[in-house]
């Protein structure tokens, strides 16, 4: 799954925000260079249609968008108290997911001690299902 945000902020302090959400729905192979890192939501035959589970995602999404999103989508977060892994000027980082800032960004506590806070980017959260790692991706611009 990938969740990519872009925001483009205007001079006069207007904000406008595309999400794009991607879903590997039904891949039961993936190739070799991304097999260690990549998922899918189903792995054997699906039990509802791609139609179905866009049709449910926007009706959720719709229901949650009336009360506070980001306390929502911060105590739904598969991330947060789980160990990821990352990578930042050639350096691979592991430590363990504990927050979002207001503004969207993930807090990392590293296995050294230190905390890394991220912006933006790709980690791999290594207790993935069928024990093959998530991929999530962060452009997450919220508070701003």
């Amino acid at each position: 799954m990938g969740i990519l945000a872009e925001a483009q902020v205007q001079p006069d302090t207007s904000l406008q925000v595309a999400l794009g959400i991607g879903i590997n729905f039904h891949i039961s192979k993936f190739p070799e260079a991304i097999a260690h890192k990549a998922g899918s939501l189903f792995t054997e035959t699906p039990t509802i249609t791609r139609s179905e589970l866009v049709a449910k995602i926007w009706s959720e999404f719709h229901r949650l968008s009336k009360r506070n999103f980001f306390e929502i989508y911060k105590s739904h977060s598969f991330v947060l108290g789980k160990t990821v892994e990352f990578e930042e000027n050639k350096v691979l980082y592991k430590g363990t997911a504990v927050d979002l800032t207001p503004s969207g960004q993930l807090v990392v506590h590293l296995e050294d001690g230190q905390t890394k806070i991220l912006s933006s980017g790709e980690i791999s959260l290594k207790n993935g299902r069928d024990g093959r790692p998530f991929l999530f991706f962060s452009f997450i611009l919220l508070g701003v």
